[in-house]
């Protein structure tokens, strides 16, 4: 997230004190739009009780060879994933990994 930078006042009295009201307004709301943006993508990303979770979907063939996630579902920063597989044998279903593979949660079978 970057923050708009304030407008500097005037330097002297010679400068119109309306334009930097105008600049400082101008700041002000572009302030309140990137905290608002990142506020609501931190809903986004938040769980709450009682609402459903949002899991990235992926074909089994895109799930196996996803440079951001490997086939162990362990993220370079060492998250384990949860996905949702559109194609999976059986239809469309959550899937989890195990640190080793991706299996799905109905049977615990690998996604294939």
């Amino acid at each position: 997230m970057i923050l708009p930078k304030p407008p500097l006042p005037p330097e002297d009295a010679d400068e119109s004190l309306a334009q930097y009201y105008e600049a400082m307004y101008k700041w002000g709301v572009d302030l309140v739009r990137v905290m608002q943006d990142a506020i609501d993508e931190l809903q986004v990303q938040t769980l709450k009780r009682g609402e459903p979770v949002l899991l990235p979907a992926y074909q089994v063939a895109a799930l196996l060879d996803n440079a951001e996630t490997p086939r162990t579902g362990v993220t370079p920063d060492g998250l384990y994933k949860l996905v949702y597989v559109l194609d999976e044998a059986g239809g469309a279903q959550p899937a989890a990994t195990d640190g080793t593979d991706f299996r799905r949660l109905t049977d615990r079978a690998i996604v294939s």
